[in-house]
């Protein structure tokens, strides 16, 4: 039986059956998730019909969706890993909740309605929502918001995906006598169908097409406050018996009508990418669509179609009537196909949340959670003076740790520029590596344990988290650490402070924790419009984010703290191999941290005698 990887809910308002692409991505991620080993709760407006995919649950909340939301990740979300919400709408109740709980989240935009002109409150909220509220991860379907100032750094693109199979089993229905062209979508202004139409009526009355002694058919798929303005307006021009609305279509239907007709449609005025664009291609259908959102990524011009200006409508009739004269749109089709199937996949998409979701989800080992007479304790010692009067040696003990969810390639990469750093530095690191990591790197982390680096263990949250299976992962570890010959590891980290019954399991084991150094004078935060005291951990966010004159100020305090208690000054460094990634959003490269992190060190010294020693070392 799959263990699983933690609980994610996933918030948005509308539901299946939809011809909005929201519904079906929030579907399809679900499924693809709960396959891996998540459980995944959707929580949404609509009311679910039909059967859910294993460890997939739909709640409906039709009134007052987003006060019950806030109060049930609040007051239930207790075992939720992380929260996802799909629109802005979502994320509002998401990040008041988050504020008090601290739970990860992560905001995906579909909608790129931010960048119209004008300021409406809906279109001031959501530029509100998207680009000035900080989220564990934002992500985007499209390439536009990435070039946007957003508070939010490293914003993940991650394009919709298709299933093409769906569309490979079902029949071709063309017809040699009918040309037939399908729109499918919500029947609103954004749309431009009532462009479309008077583009339409220009070819059915063009000479090169009469003939061709083809008949003409539009038809349309999909529900909105205009479908019965797009009737009245058909009757009015003349097009009605070319023109079809068969309302709301799902499944088989609507497969086997994408594969029954010759060309698709979206004349739109503004759009992001919607899913019926890739639905199409998936059909293997040619595309006659406006240079809007995203579209020239599905697109590719005298590919697979053509793209002309929103809103005009001669260039429109000119290549609508290219494409019903052409004889080649079956070409073009098998371009459209081919594109989808190679670059819209869903185990790429699925993967690539499962990084983000688990990156956010990794214990950080920056704030300590204080108890109430401890908050007391330091408050004072935010009023402390520390002035370091000695001359002693900071010896300090560099530790690395081994983060799960990168690739082979990214970590043995990390690995030999960790080996590259401490031999410029002349340092010894003892690096914390989970037990999976024992096996296959045992290679490598052999050749850096001969090097003169310690080898520690560690474990991860999801290992960690219950307390029942804490004392078989303790166990576990020396059995690995004797397996690969890694001689005895005395080192040992958890996701997490460890209380005093967790403390003394590890010492049963003959194995030692020590925690990463702190800033001795907290700083003054607010969470959810509360005061609370958090103090920094010594690691290379500190060291990077510090002026020089801060950090130097902030190392002399950790100095002056260990004299005071009469202890010759020593601190513990952690840095972690995500900080050295430039998929994580940082402001820096990984090079470029290596080197920042070099130049800090080489400050210090000038200031003070330092010496770097092995945790061992440092405890010995």
């Amino acid at each position: 039986m799959q263990e699983s990887k933690g609980k994610i809910v996933l918030l948005i308002r509308e539901w299946l059956p939809s011809y909005s692409g929201r519904p079906t991505y929030v579907f399809q991620l679900a499924r693809g998730l709960s396959r891996r080993g998540y459980e995944v709760e959707v929580i949404t407006k609509s009311k679910h019909e039909g059967p859910l995919p294993s460890k997939v649950k739909v709640r409906s909340i039709p009134k007052m969706y987003g006060l019950r939301v806030w109060h049930y990740l609040l007051f239930r979300g207790g075992d939720v890993s992380l929260v996802h919400a799909h629109s802005t709408v979502c994320a509002l109740p998401m990040k008041m909740a988050s504020w008090l709980t601290g739970k990860p989240n992560v905001m995906t935009v579909h909608n790129p309605a931010i960048f119209d002109r004008g300021l409406p409150f809906r279109k001031i909220f959501d530029r509100v929502m998207v680009l000035e509220t900080r989220y564990s991860q934002e992500i985007s379907i499209t390439e536009n918001l990435l070039k946007a100032r957003n508070v939010n750094k490293g914003i993940a693109g991650i394009p919709p995906a298709i299933d093409v199979d769906v569309f490979d089993s079902a029949e071709d229905g063309k017809s040699k006598d009918t040309f037939r062209v399908l729109f499918v979508g919500n029947l609103q202004h954004e749309k431009g169908l009532d462009l479309f139409f008077k583009s339409m009526k220009q070819v059915v009355e063009s000479t090169g097409f009469i003939q061709k002694k083809r008949d003409f058919m539009f038809h349309i798929v999909g529900e909105g406050p205009l479908l019965e303005r797009l009737k009245l307006q058909a009757r009015q021009m003349g097009i009605e018996t070319h023109v079809k609305f068969h309302g709301r279509l799902t499944g088989s239907a609507l497969v086997h009508l994408y594969k029954s007709v010759d060309l698709f449609v979206m004349p739109s005025r503004v759009d992001g990418l919607p899913y019926p664009l890739l639905e199409a291609c998936a059909a293997g259908l040619p595309i006659l669509a406006t240079q809007v959102g995203d579209f020239r990524r599905v697109v590719l011009e005298n590919q697979n179609g053509h793209l002309v200006p929103p809103g005009d409508v001669k260039e429109m009739a000119y290549y609508l009537e290219h494409f019903a004269l052409n004889p080649h749109l079956e070409q073009m089709g098998q371009a459209s196909r081919a594109l989808v199937s190679q670059e819209y996949a869903w185990d790429d998409v699925i993967e690539k949340h499962m990084k983000i979701y688990e990156r956010c989800t990794r214990p950080k080992l920056k704030v300590r959670k204080w108890k109430p007479f401890e908050m007391l304790k330091s408050g004072f010692s935010m009023l402390r003076r520390y002035r370091y009067t000695g001359r002693k040696t900071l010896r300090v003990a560099f530790t690395v740790d081994l983060m799960a969810g990168y690739s082979n390639e990214e970590l043995l990469g990390f690995l030999e520029r960790v080996k590259s750093f401490c031999e410029h530095l002349e340092i010894k690191a003892t690096i914390f590596v989970p037990m999976e990591y024992f096996e296959p790197f045992s290679e490598e982390l052999s050749d850096l344990r001969q090097a003169g680096h310690e080898i520690a263990v560690r474990t991860t949250k999801a290992e960690w988290a219950r307390e029942d299976e804490r004392k078989n992962v303790l166990l576990s570890l020396e059995h690995a650490a004797e397996q690969e010959n890694f001689g005895k590891v005395a080192f040992f980290r958890a996701p997490s402070a460890l209380s005093q019954v967790e403390y003394r399991s590890v010492r049963a084991l003959n194995l030692d924790w020590t925690p990463v150094s702190e800033d001795p004078r907290p700083k003054l935060k607010f969470k959810g419009g509360l005061p609370h005291l958090e103090r920094h951990t010594y690691d290379l966010k500190y060291f990077v984010e510090s002026d020089d004159t801060a950090l130097l100020s902030g190392v002399n305090r950790l100095r002056a703290w260990h004299q005071m208690k009469k202890k010759d000054p020593f601190m513990v460094f952690s840095c972690h191999n995500g900080e050295f990634s430039s998929r994580e959003g940082l402001d820096h490269a990984s090079g470029e941290n290596f080197s920042l992190l070099a130049r800090k060190w080489a400050h210090l010294k000038e200031h003070m005698p330092i010496e770097f020693v092995t945790m061992s070392e440092l405890r010995g």
